[in-house]
C-alpha cells in the first residue's frame, strides 16, 4: 500500500467510509499523511455513530461503528497540556465534538482558574482551546453547529446569572471571542435539563424543567419564546430529548411511571416532528408494548435513561451497575435493535459524524 501514489490512494479511500479511512490511517505515518494533506478531497463519512467519553483523568473516548457493529478506541493525548482539567462531553456536529474543561495555572504565587472549550476532531488530531470571560457566570449548556469546511464552526453557550436571569453567548471559529447575544428571564423553580443546546436552522433550542416536567425554549435572533410541547402532565415523571433530522426539530419523549420513592419504570418513549408550516407537533412513533417489556425484562434496575440522536438515528443508553446497555432506533428504516454491552462508569455521550475534513 504504501507503494502506491497519493492519486492511487485518494481513488480508493474515495470509496471507503470515514472509519475504513481511520483504520487505514492507523496503519502507517505515510498513510496517515495522505489523509491529513488531502483531507478536504475525501468524503465525510454518512454514518451518524455514538462517541462515549471514557471515565479517567484522560479525556480517551470509544466510538462506535455503526456499519460493523464495533467499538473503536480514540487516545486523545494529543489535547494535553497537563494543567487542563476534562470534564464531560458537551455537544458535537460535523466531526467536531466539545470537552468542558478547566485551565488552572499559578501566577504570581496565586492560582488562576479558566474555564473553557475544548473543541476537537479525534481523526485529525486537531483541536482548539477557547476560554470563557473571566467573569463569567455559572456555564449551564453548550452547543456547537458546524458550517463547512471553509465557514467553520459556531458555539453557543447559556451562562446563569442570577437565579431567574439567563443570556446566550456567541462565538465564532475565526475569532475564538464570544460576543452576547440576548438574555431571558424565567419563573422560578425553572432550571437547565440538558447541558446541550441543539442548533436546527439558525434557531437555538435548550430544553429546561420545572416540577418535573419539560419546558422547550428557542432563541431566534434576539428573540426568547417557549415552544409548547405536545402532552406534558405534572402526573408523570418525563425527559426530553432534541434531535435535527433533516433541519426539522424532533423530540424524544421519555415517560417514566414511579413504583415508588425511588425506582422509576419506563413506560413509553415517544418521537415527535415539529412541523415548519403550522409549528404543530406530529407524532412520528412510539415504542411498542412488547418492546417496552423486553426493555424491562433487560433492565432490571432502575430506568436511567439517556438519548442522544442526529439524521434519525437514536441511541437509547441505560445505565447499568457496571455497564451501559445501548438500544437503537433507526427512524428511516423503523428498525430496533441491541448493540454490544459497553462497560464503563461514565454518561458522557454525543452524537459523532466521522470526518475527516473538519478542523477545529
Amino acid at each position: 500500500m504504501e507503494q502506491q501514489t497519493e492519486d492511487v490512494l485518494l481513488s480508493i479511500f474515495a470509496k471507503l467510509t470515514a472509519y475504513d479511512i481511520i483504520r487505514a490511517s492507523f496503519t502507517c505515518r505515510s498513510l496517515r499523511a495522505v489523509v491529513t494533506s488531502a483531507a478536504h478531497l475525501i468524503s465525510p463519512s454518512s454514518n451518524v455513530s455514538l462517541l462515549w467519553k471514557v471515565p479517567t483523568e484522560r479525556p480517551d473516548c470509544w466510538a462506535y461503528d455503526p456499519s460493523r457493529h464495533a467499538w473503536l478506541f480514540f487516545a486523545l493525548g494529543f489535547l494535553t497540556p497537563f494543567e487542563v482539567l476534562y470534564g464531560d462531553l458537551l455537544a458535537s456536529d460535523g466531526g467536531l465534538a466539545c470537552l468542558e474543561a478547566v485551565q488552572v495555572t499559578n501566577e504570581s504565587n496565586s492560582v488562576v482558574v479558566q474555564q473553557a472549550v475544548v473543541i476537537f476532531n479525534p481523526i485529525l488530531l486537531s483541536k482548539r482551546l477557547i476560554f470563557f470571560p473571566q467573569e463569567m457566570p455559572v456555564l449551564e449548556a453548550v452547543g456547537i453547529k458546524y458550517n463547512g469546511d471553509s465557514d467553520g464552526y459556531e458555539l453557543y453557550a447559556l451562562v446563569q446569572s442570577s437565579e431567574t436571569l439567563h443570556a446566550m453567548l456567541r462565538c465564532a471559529s475565526s475569532t475564538s471571542a464570544w460576543t452576547f447575544m440576548s438574555s431571558v428571564t424565567v419563573a422560578e423553580g425553572i432550571s437547565v435539563q440538558s447541558r446541550t443546546i441543539l442548533i436546527c436552522n439558525s434557531v437555538s433550542y435548550t430544553v429546561w424543567m420545572k416540577q418535573g416536567v419539560p419546558k422547550l425554549f428557542a432563541l431566534h435572533g434576539c428573540e426568547w419564546h417557549e415552544v409548547k410541547l405536545p402532552f406534558m402532565s405534572e402526573f408523570s415523571i418525563h425527559r426530553v430529548f432534541l434531535m435535527d433530522v433533516g433541519g426539522i426539530l424532533h423530540i424524544v419523549r421519555v415517560k417514566y411511571d414511579m413504583e415508588d420513592m425511588h425506582i422509576a419504570r419506563l413506560r413509553s418513549i415517544y418521537i415527535w416532528r415539529l412541523q415548519t408550516n403550522n409549528r404543530m407537533w406530529v407524532k412520528v412513533i412510539k415504542m411498542g408494548d412488547g418492546l417496552i417489556r423486553a426493555f424491562r425484562k433487560r433492565i432490571t434496575h432502575a430506568a436511567c435513561l439517556d438519548c442522544v440522536g442526529k439524521n434519525g438515528t437514536i441511541y437509547f443508553a441505560v445505565r447499568g451497575h457496571t455497564f451501559w446497555d445501548v438500544l437503537v432506533y433507526e427512524m428511516y428504516t423503523n428498525r430496533w435493535r441491541w448493540m454490544e454491552q459497553r462497560e464503563c462508569h461514565d454518561n458522557s455521550m454525543v452524537i459523532f459524524e466521522p470526518s475527516v475534513t473538519a478542523v477545529a
